[in-house]
């Protein structure tokens, strides 16, 4: 419940307003869960004891998702291979990504003194926030 309510203050519901509606999404789900997070797992070397533990191997499976897994609908080949090959085709340098997240990111660039780095905020639209207080909303 609370992630579709957070999904409807960003205004990414769908025509149902109900995230699990989306057989795509679920789907995605059972496999992350199916393939990275259980027991026995070969994204996992050990417990998942902390929120960079869970990261850590989301990061290495949805790289491997990407670019590595057999795709029968591609030719029982990888992703990464179709794309390549795609690219090759169109006559275009390839974009993506350009470091493997198994290894970790590369070092970020140093902050110049006038960024000050702040979270970003989802600020819910005025009709949902108007909702949400219980204050009269834009007409």
């Amino acid at each position: 419940m609370r992630f579709a309510q957070t999904l409807l203050l960003a205004g990414l519901t769908g025509p149902v307003g109900d995230a699990y509606d989306n057989a795509l999404a679920e789907t995605t789900i059972g496999l992350y869960k199916a393939e990275c997070v259980r027991d026995g797992s070969p994204f996992r070397d050990g417990p998942l004891r902390t929120l960079g533990d869970v990261e850590k191997i989301t990061s290495a499976w949805v790289h491997w998702y990407n670019t590595e897994r057999i795709m029968h609908r591609i030719g029982r080949r990888p992703p990464a291979d179709a794309d390549a090959e795609y690219w090759t085709a169109a006559g275009l340098p390839a974009p993506g990504l350009t470091w493997d997240p198994r290894a970790g990111p590369p070092p970020a660039p140093a902050a110049r003194p006038d960024q000050a780095r702040r979270p970003a905020r989802l600020r819910p639209c005025a009709p949902c926030q108007a909702r949400l207080t219980g204050a009269p909303g834009p007409r």
